[in-house]
């Protein structure tokens, strides 16, 4: 499994400029604006699925796969590497824009830590149920239907969106008591759910790409 971590980090070293344009809006917000922390860790965490999930993508190139095949490598290791390359890429950017938020804050005195915190708590949440979704879809299909299917995936979740405001919009009552539970929850309860959501989730996913990955001819 080491000598896929290896060829996937040299895929992606070889790719950055793709994303560096990405990562360098998110620089450059965080300099130009003075309360832009919060954002900026978010920003740059969630663009990081993409950077990871891409290699999926790379290996399919040139019949990529075929030949990989073909090494000392199972199937359900080729997976596991996936889950586990893309989960300390997020992690990694996590944790250095966390630190630059951090920075900014300090240095600008604009802004709180503890919004910084729960901002990248909530982005790596997100980032990993975002990956969970993408790998299997990125194994199954080729990266243009992928691209598709998440399009068509982000504008459902935007309709959901637009639909949950009127909701809540006639439901303020409702929405209330709702808001009391979850602010009569410790912090600890809260985590907890987050945890073992997050955990079931990436299960679930990592059993349906080692079914999608079994089933596929190369």
């Amino acid at each position: 499994m080491s000598g896929l971590i290896v060829k996937d980090l040299e895929l992606i070293r070889v790719n950055i400029k793709i994303y560096l344009a990405v990562f360098a809006i998110g620089v450059v917000y965080l300099i130009a604006k003075k309360d832009s922390a919060a954002f900026f860790t978010s920003y740059m965490i969630v663009m990081s699925v993409g950077l990871s999930a891409g290699t999926v993508s790379y290996d399919s190139y040139e019949k990529g796969m075929n030949f990989l095949m073909t090494l000392p490598v199972t199937r359900k290791q080729y997976v596991y590497e996936k889950y586990l390359l893309s989960m300390l890429i997020t992690l990694i950017t996590g944790a250095v824009s966390f630190l630059a938020g951090i920075m900014k804050v300090q240095l600008s005195g604009n802004g709180m830590v503890e919004d910084i915190l729960v901002g990248t708590a909530a982005a790596l949440f997100v980032a990993g149920l975002l990956l969970a979704l993408v790998i299997p879809l990125r194994i199954k299909y080729e990266a243009e239907k992928s691209r598709i299917i998440m399009l068509g995936f982000i504008a459902a979740i935007f309709l959901v969106g637009i639909a949950g405001k009127k909701i809540i919009e006639m439901s303020h009552g409702t929405i209330y008591n709702i808001a009391e539970i979850l602010d009569s929850l410790s912090a600890g309860n809260i985590i907890l759910s987050g945890v073992v959501i997050f955990a079931v989730v990436v299960l679930i996913s990592v059993g349906c790409s080692c079914r999608i990955i079994n089933n596929k001819e190369f």
